[in-house]
C-alpha cells in the first residue's frame, strides 16, 4: 500500500517559526522548506535536506533566500525508482566487466 503526500505549493506564503534562539524554520503549507541559523556572526541558510545554500549578513537577507528558493519536495516513490535504476546500472556494469 502506498501513501501520497501533498507537495507544497510554490505560491503559498512562508510561515516562519523560531523553535529556539538563533534558529528559524521556514514552512510552506505546513512543510519545512529550510532553516536559517545564526553562527559565528552570520546567518546561514539551509535547504530542507540540510545542505547549506548561502550565508548572509542579516536575517531578512537570509530569509529572502528561502522565499526565492524553489526547492521542490520529491516524492519518496521517485527516489526509490531512481535508486533502483542506479543499482541495476551498477550491477550491469559489474557483470559486463566480469564477462567482457
Amino acid at each position: 500500500m502506498s501513501s501520497l503526500r501533498a507537495v507544497p505549493s510554490e505560491t503559498a506564503t512562508l510561515e516562519w517559526r523560531e523553535p529556539e534562539p538563533k534558529l528559524w524554520v521556514a514552512l510552506r503549507d505546513g512543510d519545512s522548506i529550510g532553516t536559517v541559523e545564526f553562527h559565528d556572526g552570520c546567518f546561514v541558510t539551509f535547504n530542507r535536506g540540510g545542505a547549506e545554500i548561502t550565508t548572509s549578513s542579516s536575517l531578512p537577507a537570509a530569509k529572502a533566500v528561502l522565499s526565492d528558493h524553489r526547492g521542490r519536495a520529491v516524492p519518496l516513490s521517485y527516489v526509490a525508482v531512481v535508486t533502483g535504476i542506479v543499482a541495476i546500472s551498477i550491477a550491469a556494469m559489474a557483470l559486463f566487466s566480469v564477462l567482457g
